[in-house]
């Protein structure tokens, strides 16, 4: 019989295939609970090991991206990820929406660039804010900007991106300097 330990450091690894791939992941379990004499559920494994949220904020992290766009004084957040495995990338547009566009690495290998539909871009954060280590404020600091979506405070929001834009390591974006600039010129406006 293995044991408790051995077991969750196990499920902990097909984590990705739970998510992915359910319906076979089950059936190894089952194959596991008949062989090893294992007595874990599906259900079990989903509120101990699985929480789907913590997967995609891991995977958020490692693969996602959070940048503005300006767009006639409008500030438009866009949350992309991108992976070569379609199947993680398909999971994504199934559960928030947006679309996927095809492309090539620098190494010439299929890419798949997903970018999140906007309506669900409040759930998107609300479910992974609290699992995410790496890019957590980026994504408070969405949620700030998000909620200021209806309002006039467009300084605010001009702000609120730029410290967006100072966190992404990649800084040399066409819009995300655009935002920048229009920063510069509202703070220049406001010493005058």
């Amino acid at each position: 019989m293995l044991a408790r330990s051995e077991v969750v450091d196990f499920l902990i690894l097909m984590i990705p295939l739970f998510i992915v791939k359910k319906k076979q992941a089950i059936e190894a379990l089952e194959r596991l609970n008949k062989y090893f004499g294992i007595e874990y559920s599906i259900n079990v494994i989903e509120d101990e090991v699985l929480t789907r949220e913590a997967y995609l904020a891991g995977f958020f992290d490692a693969e996602g991206s959070i940048s503005v766009r300006l767009k006639e004084n409008k500030i438009a957040p866009v949350v992309r990820f991108r992976s070569t495995d379609k199947c993680i990338i398909e999971y994504l547009q199934d559960m928030y929406k947006g679309y996927i566009h095809e492309s090539k690495t620098l190494k010439g290998t299929v890419a798949y660039d997903y970018t999140l539909s906007n309506e669900y871009l409040e759930y998107f954060i609300n479910s992974i804010c609290r699992y995410s280590i790496v890019k957590r404020k980026r994504l408070e600091l969405l949620k700030e900007l998000r909620e200021l979506k209806y309002t006039d405070k467009y300084e605010e929001k001009i702000r609120l991106g730029a410290t967006i834009i100072s966190l992404n390591s990649n800084k040399g974006n066409h819009e995300e300097s655009k935002i920048i600039q229009k920063l510069v010129e509202l703070e220049e406006y406001n010493l005058n």
